[in-house]
């Protein structure tokens, strides 16, 4: 291997670090704030199950409401089990890893961007 490919290589592995960087760090901010979220209306407001949501126990912000709400499955109840969901999770959070990889000189907005897909994805598991 010559000077100008060991110069490509420790560019390509500083790049890389620069976007896991990124990554890790959006990821952990994601992951903290969902987590600290679902604390909150846990532990501040009673569930919904009423199809009529004004009358439900909410938290104002602006616009925005957060409402308690649950099911047993994704949509309308489908797919009922935990172990599905926790396989699929997983499955994410690898594709998202190996997609990162591909992404390895693409900046710090593709570090953003893996770091929010990979945050949702571990907060899915807890």
């Amino acid at each position: 291997m010559d000077h100008s490919q060991t110069g490509l290589v420790r560019v390509r592995c500083a790049s890389m670090r620069l976007l896991l960087g990124w990554a890790a760090g959006t990821a952990l901010l994601v992951l903290a704030l969902d987590q600290s979220l679902k604390t909150f209306v846990r532990t501040h407001l009673l569930p919904c199950s009423v199809p009529t949501v004004v009358v439900c126990d909410r938290a104002e912000l602006g616009s925005l409401w957060l409402l308690r709400a649950s099911n047993a499955g994704s949509a309308m109840g489908l797919g009922q089990g935990w172990w599905v969901w926790v396989l699929l999770a997983c499955s994410g959070v690898l594709l998202i890893l190996l997609y990162a990889r591909w992404l390895n000189d693409r900046g710090w907005l593709a570090g953003l961007a893996i770091g929010l897909q990979l945050g949702g994805a571990l907060s899915n598991l807890l």
